[in-house]
């Protein structure tokens, strides 16, 4: 069947889309459905489609199939991720930018309310910075902002999400705190 082999290897193992259950119920119920956007995947890659279709009956009403189009929308989902991925990612660092890390602290902070336990945000700031940049060049000064970023991931761990505020300036949020002195350690790492 149709969405059997769109499942491709997914579906022996029952893991696949679910927007191929959802096509499968369509077909099932014999319901037009449209712009329904499948992950399919052909040669070990993941294309998308997306498909529309309705049904079609013979003049005594006898169900016959479906009749539709499909189109490839692949570059346009990779485009959108892409988007998605600079609009909440800086691209220098590879870090979360200013505006993911308002919305980890947002959240943080909604999680916590006044209850324990609570939440912290840490900020770093490179002292002299500018002095870098001036003296050795923009491209050092960048070099040591990765370098800064990959540190600070790997001191963070899953303990703390952190990002790139902006030019020097570095964030971390930590959503649950339940003791005062996990922050300092952090602090001084």
């Amino acid at each position: 069947p149709l969405v059997q082999v769109l499942a491709g290897a997914g579906w022996e193992s029952g893991r696949f889309a679910s927007s191929l259950h959802s096509l499968a119920d369509h077909l099932k119920r014999r319901e037009s459905f449209s712009n329904l956007a499948l992950p399919v995947d052909v040669q070990g890659r993941t294309r998308w489609l997306e498909l529309s279709a309705s049904p079609r009956y013979d003049d005594n009403g006898n169900f016959q199939g479906f009749r539709g189009v499909g189109s490839d929308i692949t570059v346009q989902r990779e485009s959108a991720d892409k988007i998605a991925q600079l609009a909440r990612f800086d691209t220098l660092t590879g870090l979360p930018n200013r505006a993911h890390l308002r919305d980890a602290l947002d959240q943080a902070m909604a999680d916590t309310g006044n209850r324990r336990p609570g939440c912290a945000f840490l900020m770093l700031d490179l002292d002299r910075f500018k002095a870098i940049n001036d003296s050795l060049g923009h491209q050092v000064g960048d070099q040591l902002l990765s370098q800064v970023a990959q540190r600070l991931r790997h001191v963070c761990g899953g303990a703390g999400f952190c990002g790139r505020i902006g030019g020097d300036e570095f964030g971390v949020v930590i959503a649950r705190i339940d003791d005062d002195r996990a922050v300092a350690r952090l602090s001084i790492a």
